[in-house]
């Protein structure tokens, strides 16, 4: 079955990629930041305190934006059920 609109499926398809491994890059560079002052003050250092401010609401709003920009794409190759309870 081809789609009108099968390339803007798949753009939202690859733009809810990308703000998956927006957060997960977000939150892996949290965490070491986070590593680094612990191990610096486990030496005997002063921390660095280099963070990223509004973390989670980052995280919030790209995994909306993933969940979002995701929908049409899983609708249409049947791939999340849910999305027809939401419809």
């Amino acid at each position: 079955m081809t789609f009108k609109f099968d390339k803007l499926y798949r753009l939202g398809a690859w733009g809810a990629a990308a703000c998956m491994v927006a957060i997960c890059a977000l939150i892996a560079l949290q965490v070491t930041f986070r590593l680094v002052d612990a191990l610096l003050v486990l030496v005997g250092q002063e921390r660095l305190g280099v963070s990223i401010t509004g973390v989670s609401e980052m995280a919030s709003y790209l995994l909306v934006g993933a969940t979002f920009l995701g929908l049409a794409y899983t609708f249409v190759h049947h791939a999340h059920i849910r999305v027809t309870l939401l419809i």
